[in-house]
């Protein structure tokens, strides 16, 4: 069936991205603001800023977006288009939408603070805490959060696809998940080379669950959601955002329609089950990159990153964060959303955009920051 096909096809972007593994150097890329730059209060610029969400979603055929930037001087916020395309309501500010990999710079400092209280060792083996992970005595917890580890990609394995296309809505274990990757053996030896994975994350989520006996969701609630607005951020563990929120779609090159799709948070657990407000994605994005949730120097870890080979498009990722043009968070794409959070670390300026639809171009929040950062006058 088309729909089919075309679902696969655009679940496989979220996944895995373009390009090979090659051997890079890793380097500490400078995430400071230019000498020459003062950040401006983005209202003054709201025409251009608007016309480049309009651009991005005229050329991706993008039912709703919302886009935010804040800096020390001001901010500018934008609701686009629709949130519901059969009940015409318009995107809100208020509205949730899914964070997709986003979720992963969240499930990463978990781990991370489990390291700074001593209950988990960054240079440890995964084999340490879980059994069974194919060359686990090599691969370490650090290599799981940045992408250095070899592990095949579960959402990649073609049982996984099949039977998530045959029932969208199926909830699954985290067990469940991990095991379509683990029969396979890996891809490379662990840091000799990058390969985006979403079996990474799912591996932490797995360790920071068996050294603390508690879900990850658990953990997400006692140590990272109270620092944020209240209310503002989900961890979805069904099939149904909370309301009010941006309904996903694809659309269908053939019929030239859109298709609705609802899936089950549990599909993609500790590595893409997070849903939020902007407002919420905002603040993460300065907790994250500013550093209060970690002493200062394993917070300095994070912005060791490489040069990404493949998957989503940043300048450099480090540990559960990418960089792009020296601003440092995380996209997101996949099934129907598309996300990203960006905050310059020396102001934390904050660029967030959620859109509800995911068509040929993956990257359309990394793409659109570019643009945005243009605007604002950043230059590198």
């Amino acid at each position: 069936m088309r729909w089919m096909k075309t679902l696969t096809l655009c679940f496989l972007f979220f996944v895995s991205g373009c390009g090979g593994s090659t051997v890079e150097p890793f380097f500490y890329p400078s995430g400071g603001s230019p000498s020459v730059w003062t950040p401006p209060d983005p209202a003054q610029s709201s025409v251009e800023l608007q016309a480049l969400v309009d651009q991005a979603m005229r050329e991706n055929q993008i039912p709703g977006a919302i886009v935010g930037v804040w800096t020390p001087a001001g901010s500018w916020t934008s609701t686009s288009g629709v949130s519901d395309i059969a009940t015409r309501r318009g995107a809100s500010l208020s509205d949730f939408s899914a964070w997709r990999s986003i979720t992963k710079s969240l499930t990463v400092t978990i781990a991370l603070q489990l390291v700074a209280e001593g209950r988990l060792g960054l240079d440890e083996p995964v084999a340490s805490y879980v059994a069974g992970v194919p060359n686990g005595e090599r691969i370490t917890i650090r290599q799981l959060a940045n992408m250095t580890s070899g592990l095949v990609n579960y959402s990649s394995d073609e049982d996984f696809l099949n039977d998530f296309v045959a029932d969208l809505g199926r909830p699954y274990t985290l067990d469940e998940l991990l095991a379509y990757a683990l029969v396979h053996p890996v891809n490379f030896q662990a840091g000799t080379a990058y390969e985006y994975s979403n079996t990474n994350t799912l591996l932490l989520q797995k360790v920071v669950e068996t050294v603390t006996r508690q879900s990850l969701e658990q953990l997400f609630q006692a140590r990272l959601f109270s620092r944020l607005p209240s209310g503002s951020v989900h961890y979805l563990t069904s099939t149904a955002l909370p309301d009010p929120h941006l309904n996903g779609y694809i659309f269908d090159q053939e019929s030239r329609s859109f298709e609705e799709y609802e899936v089950n948070g549990t599909a993609f657990a500790g590595a893409g089950a997070m849903v939020g407000t902007a407002e919420g994605l905002r603040d993460w994005g300065r907790l994250l990159v500013g550093g209060a949730l970690l002493p200062g120097g394993l917070q300095a870890q994070r912005f060791l990153g490489r040069r990404p080979t493949n998957g989503p498009l940043y300048d450099s990722y480090g540990l559960g964060m990418g960089q792009i043009g020296g601003w440092w968070g995380h996209t997101g794409t996949g099934l129907g959303y598309q996300a990203g959070v960006l905050t310059e670390p020396s102001t934390l300026s904050s660029i967030v955009i959620l859109v509800n639809a995911t068509n040929q171009e993956s990257d359309v929040p990394a793409k659109l920051a570019r643009e945005i950062q243009a605007v604002l006058g950043w230059r590198r």
